[in-house]
């Protein structure tokens, strides 16, 4: 029993330095990121693992904006103005802010969350009937 104890203690610089230099080899994606940028992530291919992340950040980007949108409006007591189906996938929320970046073009230069509340607020208007 004490061998099995000794063993776990020499193991655990081993395994804390293996999840360090894999954490290191991780991208990080900045949180305050340009319509352009937040564009070319979800443009990227599917070949690489390095263009899959950005795709999935792009989605995870679109769809925590989306949920974000809905859920201040609710708290605050404010009608709604994006509504996307409740059974939308992200994939869905991307092609949405893609077709909108494809048509303002002029607006690369401004926050990405900016554009995916225009985005979204264009493909899924609410209905004007309360």
């Amino acid at each position: 029993m004490n061998y099995l104890i000794v063993l776990f203690v020499l193991l655990i610089p081993v395994a804390s330095s293996a999840q360090g230099s894999a954490l290191d080899a991780e991208t990080n994606y900045p949180q305050r990121v340009r319509a352009g940028t937040l564009l070319s992530n979800c443009a990227s291919g599917a070949l690489t693992a390095e263009d899959r992340e950005r795709r999935r950040y792009c989605a995870a980007f679109i769809s925590g904006i989306e949920e974000g949108v809905r859920l201040v409006e609710q708290a605050r007591g404010i009608k709604p103005t994006v509504c996307p189906s409740a059974w939308i996938a992200s994939p869905n929320l991307v092609d949405a802010y893609m077709n909108y970046a494809a048509e303002h073009r002029d607006q690369m230069h401004q926050p990405a969350a900016s554009l995916v509340i225009a985005a979204l607020r264009e493909a899924y208007p609410c209905s004007l009937t309360p």
